[in-house]
């Protein structure tokens, strides 16, 4: 026999990180450089408390919004692996050497010496590209992401990487874009 509330608690999605919506404009808005980028390697370390980050290194190709003055820009998330320990932080973003990005950066708070960005709204601020047609689309990813109280599932923004840079242009210079 099966107990009612056990098949009620089976129902409902595991999620482990539940961010506030973040629309294209708040994006744009909250980030002090927007890049588009291939990462080009991934390494974890140790932070404090024993926390695992992992760093990807990300050759830049185009700075869509905001100054870089460098041609490689380190983006830090949480979890990686460091030795024969390991951390999974759903919802975070992942990335692997290869993957061509459109990052939404500012500094992490309390940003010390290290000269690292984190993605605004951590998945929201970042999008993967992908070139199977004859467009580029970028796109968000969410696995393991809830959005505050919404009764339903957010999409993830999904656009042709001409149409985002146009928007996060436009955005910039208070426009609405088409």
């Amino acid at each position: 026999m099966t107990c009612p509330a056990m098949s009620m608690a089976l129902a409902w999605p595991a999620l482990a990180l539940v961010l506030e919506p973040m629309s294209l404009e708040t994006l744009t808005s909250e980030a002090d450089v927007v890049v588009r980028g291939v990462v080009e390697s991934v390494t974890s370390r140790d932070e404090d408390r024993g926390r695992i980050v992992s760093d990807a290194a990300v050759r830049v190709h185009e700075v869509i919004q905001g100054k870089l003055d460098t041609t490689t820009v380190v983006v830090t998330v949480p979890g990686g692996e460091v030795g024969n320990r390991g951390q999974l932080v759903p919802g975070a973003p992942r990335f692997s050497p290869g993957d061509e990005v459109v990052l939404f950066l500012r500094p992490p708070a309390g940003a010390g010496v290290r000269q690292t960005r984190v993605p605004v709204g951590l998945p929201q601020g970042v999008f993967y590209v992908t070139r199977v047609g004859p467009v580029p689309i970028a796109a968000q990813r969410f696995g393991g992401v809830g959005f505050g109280h919404e009764a339903k599932p957010r999409l993830p923004i999904s656009m042709s990487l001409d149409d985002l840079s146009r928007a996060i242009k436009a955005f910039r210079q208070g426009e609405t874009p088409r």
